[in-house]
Formats: structure tokens, C-alpha cells, sequence
């Protein structure tokens, strides 16, 4: 016979707060494995993708979920420990992603709710209570001039509503009939369920802001604002080193303005900049809902572009309709229009490229050929 082991409430508290830290490792490590596979980016901190996004709103969608269940099914329970675990993953979740992903978990979790205990009022009475909830943690954890310890109070005291909730849900069951001593143990609880995960990750993502702000400096180009040729050169190699180890498409583009010393000659060098950062702006705009194609400034007026797991076809055609793009927008400076177009070079990893050197220096050979031949082209050699 298995003897059951009482839990002291400490001990309680400890466990809750293993699980709840540990359902946000568990979500870290999966973000890390994603990041690994689609780091085509140096600069990648607190950027959310829409795959990225979409993985984070099934993976809180589960466990949400998976707490309805565990309830629904050891009814036997004290319900009032997972009031105190819900509150406090609501507001972790909040914390942690952005605002859509928590309402879909919160919907998602609502309709759960609705058809594990059916259409009944104080069903329906139990949800809204939820949606007030959660509308209320929205409004404070979104709120732009609220001091963070000021939002932790307000968490906390949000909180009390889940209680009023639960009493109001069954106020038959001898088990809500606590004695003030058990009532404030549970709201101790409760506040201390809110408050360390609240303290751990807000220190965690200033900690994070941080180094966002430095891996800025070091890796994103100062005047046009995409990335730099050091993280061009570390995230080539990354890509190329993956590429040959997973036979994965890898193509990439070097491109170089045509005739740029020629405006910065007749127009001056600040028109030379304003040219240089709104051809990056455009740029970028046409690849920002692809995570696989990174734009970098590698030289003076040298680009380049890596197109991580894309077909040739695929890279030679988004190349074809930059370079058309650039040849019909109207740079114009200080009252002076400049004509822009540029030539470039694009190619994938053949059997033959043995170093990440060897790639480049074949996509480079290439963008020479088009700028030999009088540049205002894209060539490839597929």
C-alpha cells in the first residue's frame, strides 16, 4: 500500500512555485531551440516572430489546458491552489509575451472551461469573472505610467477578485467555509505566488534590456540601422556551417550601388546618407515578414543579403524585385531627385565551397561580373 505523505504549506508554496518557473524554463528552452534553427539574425533579443509566436500561443494554450484538466479531474483537491497558480500564470504569461498570444491562451482556456463543465450560469458566471480579470491584468500590464512596483500592488490586489470568484462559484461546499487564520494564509499564498516570479523576471528582462542595448551597439550599423559586417560574419558562418551539416538551402546576395561616388560628388556626402538610409528603410520593409532573409551593410555602399533555407528560384526572384523597386523610387534630397539602382550578385552553397570564405567570395565574383557589364542587374549562376 502507498502511504500518502502530507505537504506542509511551505513546502506547498515551494512545489508552486518550481511548477510555474518551471513551465517558463521548459518555454525559454523550446524559444532557444527555435533561435538556434532560424538565427539569422545577430540582434535577436525579445524579437518574436510569427512562428515563434505561434508555437508560444499553443505551448501556454496547453498548459492552461492541462490545469482545467488536472482540476476537472481531482475535484478532490483544494481548489484554492490552483485560484493561486492561475493568478499567478496570467500574469507571468503577461509579463513574458506580448498580448496577443495571452488572449488566445485565455480563450483558448475559456471554451476548455465551458465544455468540461457545460452552459450553465455559474459556469458562465465563473468565466466572465475570468474576463475581468484578465481584462484588469491587460490594463495594468500594459499600462505605460505605472511604476513596476506600483503594477506588482496591483496584481496583487487584481487578485482578490479570483477569490470573490471562487467563493462565488460554490458557495455551498464546506470547503470555502475557512476561518480568517486560513483565509489569510492562502492570500499570503497567493501574494507570494505573484510576487517572486513577478521579481525574477522583472529583473531578468531588465537584465535583458541591457544586453539588447549593448549586442545593439555592436552589431547594427550606425547610420542606416541594419546589421553591421561583424554580425554579417558571424552569422554566415553559423548559416553556412548548418547549411553543409543538414544539406540545407543557403543562398546569398552581395549587392553594390551603382555609381555612388558620382552623387556623393555632385550632391555632397549627406546626400550620400540620406540615399544609403532610405534604401536600407526600403529595403528592409520588403523583407521584414521573412525572419530567413537578413539584410547587412558590409562596406560603404556594399550590401548584403542571406536568405537562410530559400530556394534559389525563391532568392533570385526577391533580388530582381528589390533592384525594380529601387529603379522606380524617387530619391530625392533637398529638392534634388537622384536615380539609384544597383548591381549584385546572388548564388547558393555549392558541394565545392568548403569554407564560409569560398561562399562569399563566389557571390562576390558574381556581383563584380554585373558591375563589369554595366551594372543595374542581378546575376546568378543557377
Amino acid at each position: 500500500m502507498i502511504k500518502m505523505v502530507k505537504v506542509d504549506k511551505t513546502t506547498l508554496v515551494l512545489v508552486e512555485l518550481l511548477i510555474i518557473f518551471g513551465i517558463f524554463f521548459i518555454f525559454q528552452f523550446m524559444s532557444n531551440l527555435y533561435m538556434s534553427k532560424h538565427s539569422n539574425e545577430a540582434v535577436w533579443v525579445g524579437k518574436m516572430d510569427w512562428r515563434l509566436r505561434t508555437m508560444a500561443m499553443a505551448f501556454f494554450s496547453l498548459v492552461a489546458v492541462y490545469m482545467l484538466f488536472f482540476q476537472y479531474f481531482h475535484s478532490t483537491g483544494d481548489s484554492l491552489i490552483f485560484t493561486n497558480i492561475k493568478i499567478s500564470f496570467l500574469i507571468l504569461v503577461m509579463m513574458y509575451v506580448s498580448p496577443d498570444v495571452v488572449t488566445v491562451a485565455f480563450d483558448v482556456a475559456a471554451i476548455t472551461y465551458v465544455g468540461l463543465h457545460g452552459i450553465e450560469p455559474y459556469v458562465l458566471a465563473y468565466v466572465v469573472s475570468y474576463a475581468i480579470l484578465f481584462a484588469l491584468i491587460m490594463v495594468i500590464g500594459y499600462g505605460h505610467n505605472i511604476n513596476p512596483w506600483w503594477r506588482l500592488v496591483l496584481y496583487n490586489l487584481v487578485g482578490l477578485i479570483f477569490w470573490i470568484a471562487t467563493f462565488i462559484y460554490a458557495p455551498h461546499s464546506s470547503r470555502y467555509q475557512l476561518s480568517l487564520g486560513q483565509a489569510s494564509e492562502y492570500l499570503l499564498q497567493m501574494v507570494v505566488l505573484v510576487s517572486v516570479p513577478y521579481v525574477v523576471t522583472y529583473f531578468l528582462q531588465q537584465n535583458q534590456q541591457v544586453i539588447f542595448k549593448q549586442t545593439q551597439k555592436a552589431f547594427i550599423d550606425g547610420l542606416t540601422q541594419v546589421l553591421n559586417y561583424h554580425a554579417f560574419n558571424l552569422n554566415v558562418e553559423h548559416a553556412f556551417q548548418r547549411a553543409k551539416e543538414k544539406d540545407l538551402s543557403l543562398c546569398m546576395m552581395i549587392l553594390d550601388l551603382d555609381h555612388f561616388k558620382a552623387i556623393n560628388d555632385t550632391y555632397g556626402h549627406l546626400a550620400g546618407n540620406y540615399v544609403l538610409i532610405h534604401f536600407c528603410q526600403i529595403i528592409s520593409q520588403q523583407i521584414s515578414k521573412n525572419v530567413d532573409i537578413a539584410l547587412y551593410r558590409i562596406g560603404g555602399e556594399e550590401f548584403a543579403l542571406v536568405f537562410n533555407e530559400t530556394e534559389p528560384g525563391t532568392a533570385a526572384a526577391v533580388g530582381q524585385r528589390m533592384l525594380n523597386t529601387i529603379r522606380e523610387k524617387d530619391f530625392v534630397y533637398k529638392g534634388q531627385e537622384i536615380d539609384l539602382t544597383f548591381s549584385a550578385g546572388i548564388s547558393k552553397v555549392h558541394s565545392n565551397n568548403y569554407t564560409s570564405k569560398d561562399f562569399f567570395d563566389q557571390v562576390d565574383q558574381l556581383t563584380y561580373q554585373a558591375k563589369k557589364a554595366g551594372g543595374n542587374q542581378v546575376r546568378t549562376d543557377f
